[in-house]
């Protein structure tokens, strides 16, 4: 349940767009702040429920960097807010703890999409993605090891390049390793509320089989995937 609310974001309008809409939901916004320094001190006062992050903030310390400082210390999910789409934002926007993303400029439908999608995975949130934040990697096989902390995946100590949706498909299965995960919420968690046809995901899952032949990704007729 998405309770309260802080949000990280430099401009000053956005930011208070954003507090509005959320009052409007009844959720408790803890606070707005502009710089990493103002958000580490008030998260040692009272944790929210869920932290919407710009990518770009005031400070050295971007959005990305600050999301790595706070998981060290709180498991704090968080949804990132950006004006960039290119390949590499959106994967790293894509992390067990890190919830997807909505594109400025935005409107009330798609900061509500992007709130469902993060309640849903809290809902279905596994024992074994909350083990995966002390920062070490996971061994998927002999040769592969997985990063969560920035969703990136090693054959051999080399990186393998995904796609976005590869990515968020791995990470997805990563986070419930040995559990069946159903078509629907794999469809979820890639694409949200958008339309997607009966085959889009196989062709993801496929692709990401072709491209890393060696996981054990698993199709259990009429019931979902799992990676074992």
């Amino acid at each position: 349940m998405i309770d309260s609310v802080m949000v990280v974001e430099d401009e000053m309008l956005t930011a208070r767009y954003i507090a509005s809409l959320l009052k409007g939901w009844g959720i408790r916004v803890i606070g707005t702040f502009d710089n990493a320094l103002s958000v580490i001190a008030a998260l040692e006062e009272e944790l929210p429920a869920l932290l919407l992050m710009d990518v770009n903030i005031r400070g050295n310390i971007d959005g990305f960097s600050l999301s790595d400082k706070i998981w060290e210390k709180h498991a704090v999910p968080i949804i990132y807010i950006t004006a960039y789409c290119d390949n590499e934002t959106l994967q790293r926007a894509f992390r067990p703890l890190a919830y997807g993303y909505v594109m400025k400029p935005f409107g009330p439908e798609e900061l509500e999409t992007v709130l469902r999608t993060a309640r849903h995975r809290m809902q279905e949130r596994s024992p074994c993605e909350e083990d995966t934040q002390s920062g070490g990697t996971i061994d998927l096989s002999p040769h592969h090891t997985y990063d969560p902390s920035d969703g990136r995946l090693y054959v051999n100590g080399t990186e393998v390049t995904l796609t976005v949706k590869q990515n968020v498909l791995l990470a997805h299965l990563v986070a419930h390793r040995h559990q069946v995960v159903s078509y629907n919420d794999l469809e979820f968690a890639i694409w949200a509320d958008g339309e997607v046809s009966s085959s889009s995901l196989k062709t993801v899952v496929y692709s990401l089989r072709k491209r890393v032949p060696e996981l054990q990704i698993k199709n259990l007729s009429k019931q979902g995937y799992i990676l074992s």
